[in-house]
């Protein structure tokens, strides 16, 4: 791809995800999301949301089994209905 392509393709791109091309300033954007994930996950932590830190690897609880049967789901829906 010649240069002159390269870089328009590249500004392109850059606005349209809405990133910088600056270097510094892109790291810099990518340490601060870092850092508010890592606040997100203490915080999830800290409030018992099935995620805890094990010997220094993140574990999360498994999510509740769902039950996978239509008809099961639609007669539940159905009783459901009928209760209220």
């Amino acid at each position: 791809m010649p240069a002159g392509r390269w870089h328009a393709d590249r500004h392109e791109l850059a606005i349209t995800l809405g990133r910088t091309l600056d270097a510094k300033q892109r790291l810099a954007e990518l340490q601060a999301d870092q850092q508010q994930a890592l606040r997100d996950l203490q915080r999830a932590v800290d409030a018992g949301d099935g995620v805890r830190l094990v010997a220094g690897r993140l574990e999360l609880s498994p999510p509740g089994a769902l039950d996978e049967n239509p008809r099961r789901r639609m007669a539940d829906a159905a009783s459901q209905l009928r209760l209220q």
